[in-house]
């Protein structure tokens, strides 16, 4: 269990726990020293940290038991930005005394973000506070002339919760 900044209890779901290095001692046997970490679900980077041991028991050494002790983000949530770029090109009369002399054509450019409807900073304080934010954010389309050239492209992008939890496990299988 997890508690966000406001008291509130976090209830998403635990990442998988990666267990490594070990030392064992079949004279006793125990394993002890494991390095337990789990990844972050885009960049795939440690998220938490921590450490593991347990025993192997039953008549044949067949089940194993042990615990996890892991420190990290308390929450992390994952979001897909969408940016459009844009170009609108037109052709625009010129103008002199009231007479049309000619013709100029005029390009505008432009960007748009779903960081323009919900700014990473409000992301983060959702993060922070334990809550979900949005699978997919997409980019306002309202300054966008009608007619423009339009190029989409989307990122993933990973929010940390700005504290910690820890999460400690027990697990008991059997040998396969």
């Amino acid at each position: 269990m997890a508690l966000a900044e406001d008291g509130t209890t976090v209830v998403d779901n635990l990442p998988d726990v990666i267990l490594a290095v070990v030392s064992f001692s079949t004279d006793q046997g125990v394993f002890e020293g494991g390095e337990a970490t789990t990844a972050l679900p885009v960049s795939g980077g440690v998220a938490d940290t921590g450490s593991y041991e347990g025993i192997f028991g039953g008549p044949d050494g067949e089940e194993i038991g042990g615990y996890t002790v892991l420190e990290g983000p308390g929450n992390v949530q994952v979001t897909t930005v969408e940016t459009i770029q844009w170009t609108y090109t037109f052709e625009q009369d010129i103008i002199v005394g009231g007479v049309v002399v000619g013709t100029q054509t005029i390009t505008q450019t432009g960007t748009t973000s779903g960081f323009d409807s919900i700014p990473a900073s409000e992301l983060q304080e959702v993060t922070n506070a334990g809550g979900d934010i949005p699978a997919f954010i997409g980019a306002p389309t309202s300054g966008i002339p009608a007619g423009a050239d339009t190029v989409s492209t989307t990122q993933t992008f990973e929010f940390l919760s700005d504290y910690q939890a820890r999460e400690v496990g027990v697990f008991v299988t059997t040998q396969q």
